[in-house]
C-alpha cells in the first residue's frame, strides 16, 4: 500500500496564512509589499503575511501601502509610497 506522508506546510517565507478570513485586518492599517503588486501579490501586514490586490495600479515591491477595502478573502490596498 501506498501511504502519502505528505504534508501542506512550507518553508516559504512569503506565504500566505491559509485560514485568513480578513478579519486579521482593518480598513487603513499599514503593511509593506513583498513581491510586486500587478495587481496581485503578498504583502506583510506587522508580520501577517496575505495576499492582496491592487486597486488596478501596479506597485513596486517593498512598498508601503494601505488596506482600503476587505471583502472575505479579498483585500484591496493603495500605494502609500507619496505620503
Amino acid at each position: 500500500s501506498v501511504i502519502d506522508n505528505s504534508t501542506l506546510a512550507s518553508d516559504d517565507e512569503f506565504e500566505s496564512e491559509p485560514e485568513f478570513s480578513g478579519n486579521q485586518l482593518t480598513i487603513g492599517q499599514s503593511g509593506t509589499t513583498l513581491e510586486p503588486l500587478r495587481p496581485a501579490g503578498k504583502a506583510d501586514f506587522d508580520g501577517i503575511i496575505v495576499d492582496v490586490v491592487s486597486q488596478g495600479d501596479y506597485i513596486e515591491k517593498n512598498t508601503p501601502i494601505e488596506v482600503l477595502e476587505i471583502e472575505g478573502n479579498r483585500i484591496v490596498v493603495i500605494s502609500r509610497e507619496d505620503q
